[in-house]
């Protein structure tokens, strides 16, 4: 079900860990062309996914960070506590600076959009499976940093001092 396990050049597993049934099933399509990654298991919930973390041993986990159950900000400590080798990549549509910030501090390797094309989500997963940056994760890194600092204000129009 999850990618051909007799493929040779397989170094890498992965473990997807979101609630909607369509981005796991992009991300499930991504990997089927993968020479570098195989798709090991899903988990719809935080809580189910740290259980299959411990089980699997992923290389990289793709982890949501709204789910019912446990969210993925609750589950990172535990998926890096029972899979310390895994790197975990936060795939949400939530990418306010909080969210972002707190992934990061969470120990998220890196943080996508969940709109990603999947030959993109695909290349960045293989990126991080082989320890290599991603241009899409160095952008989401340095959008994260750049939006630490507030943008200035903007000068009052003219006519507003009068």
């Amino acid at each position: 079900m999850f990618g051909d396990p007799g493929k040779q050049a397989v170094r890498s597993t992965v473990l997807v860990i979101d609630d909607e049934y369509g981005a796991q099933l992009q991300v499930e399509l991504a990997f089927l062309t993968s020479d570098v990654v195989r798709l090991v298991g899903m988990a719809s919930n935080g809580s189910h996914g740290a259980e299959l973390a411990e089980q699997l041993q992923p290389s990289v986990v793709v982890l949501d960070l709204s789910m019912p159950v446990m969210d993925g900000f609750e589950a990172m400590p535990l998926i890096h506590a029972v899979a310390p080798r895994a790197s975990i990549l936060v795939r949400s549509s939530r990418d306010d600076e909080q969210s972002i910030q707190r992934a990061m501090q969470l120990g998220a390797g890196a943080f996508i959009p969940k709109f990603l094309h999947p030959d993109d989500l695909r290349r960045t997963v293989e990126r991080a499976a082989r320890g290599t940056s991603s241009p899409l994760l160095v952008e989401a890194v340095r959008r994260a940093g750049a939006m630490r600092a507030p943008p200035a204000p903007a000068p009052a129009p003219s006519w507003a001092s009068s």
